[in-house]
């Protein structure tokens, strides 16, 4: 491969993976969102114009992060933050958050909070790892669950006594707090509007790796599909600084009209893209440009890309 290719193909690379890994707020080791100046930097929404920043009363002086999307059918939506990488096992590491939920809870009307090392949701609203809190995350009892997940399936569950269409009323603001310490495990606890604090669990991750995005995930019906609001995030712990831009590990040739690249990190794409592969024939140089779908979205590490192929 000539010099000028394989330079024009890293600083692409370069350049996409520093968009996505621009932080919500970052102050030393604080991530930080209230959304009083309105903006959404950092954050990735599954579909574009679903999560809107409203004002939370009427006299306009709060804002928040809300689901604003009119759907006609039941649906499954998510928005990500993504952050500098949390190594758990270097000290300890908070998350706060305040969540409002408008609707009462349901099998197909829930909410839940992952913490990812840099994976989104799947068309049913699941990561493939990480850890979660939520309502009806798993099942449909309503009750607050906090659990952990890996290959896509819940590998702990601990199912809390507490009860969210009996202990919190619709339009209240709670707060949720986690903390995970290297020594011991991952606590969570549920603060109300009344600043009643409430212990409501804790588990033991199998094997303690890397935080580097937080997810909002709700699953909705037509008639529930603006119920959820979220606002001030914070984070706190010994973030590592993400310097290293990603690099190919590993392309293979499925077809001729297919190739199968693999980086050294999730790589998200987020608008149309090409990947152009030179080939010499003998003497004659050969360009074959591959393109994903216009719209297609991907954070993943490995990725099929296939379709408009073309000779140049």
């Amino acid at each position: 491969m000539p010099k000028n290719h394989l330079l024009s193909i890293f600083i692409k690379i370069s350049a996409l993976i520093f968009f996505v890994s621009a932080p919500c707020l970052v102050v030393a080791q604080v991530v930080y969102a209230d959304f009083e100046n309105q903006q959404l930097q950092g954050w990735f929404p599954e579909a574009e114009g679903n999560w809107c920043i409203r004002n939370v009363d009427a006299a306009g002086d709060r804002y928040a992060l809300h689901h604003c999307h009119d759907d006609s059918v039941a649906g499954v939506d998510w928005m990500a933050c993504f952050h500098d990488p949390l190594l758990l096992q270097q000290g300890k590491v908070s998350w706060q958050m305040k969540i409002r939920y408008d609707s009462k809870p349901s099998a197909n009307n829930r909410w839940c909070v992952y913490l990812t090392s840099g994976n989104v949701p799947d068309a049913f609203g699941i990561p493939e790892e990480g850890y979660f809190i939520g309502v009806n995350c798993q099942g449909s009892e309503d009750f607050l669950q906090l659990g952990e997940l890996a290959e896509g399936r819940e590998i702990q569950l601990n199912t809390t006594a507490y009860n969210w269409q009996e202990h919190v009323a619709s339009g209240e603001w709670i707060t949720l707090t986690l903390e995970y310490t290297p020594s011991d495990s991952l606590r969570a606890t549920i603060t109300d509007s009344y600043s009643h604090e409430t212990y409501l669990g804790a588990i033991k991750p199998e094997e303690a790796g890397m935080i580097r995005n937080l997810i909002l995930a709700l699953h909705y019906t037509a008639s529930h599909d603006q119920s959820l609001w979220f606002d001030e995030l914070s984070i706190n712990g010994n973030a590592t600084q993400d310097t290293e831009s990603p690099y190919l590990k590993r392309v293979v040739v499925i077809n001729p009209y297919q190739i199968e690249i693999e980086f050294s990190e999730p790589v998200l794409f987020l608008q149309e893209t090409e990947i152009t592969v030179y080939q010499l024939a003998q003497s004659n140089p050969l360009t074959i440009t591959l393109c994903t779908r216009a719209g297609q979205k991907l954070w993943t590490k490995r990725t099929s890309i296939a379709g408009c192929v073309r000779k140049q």
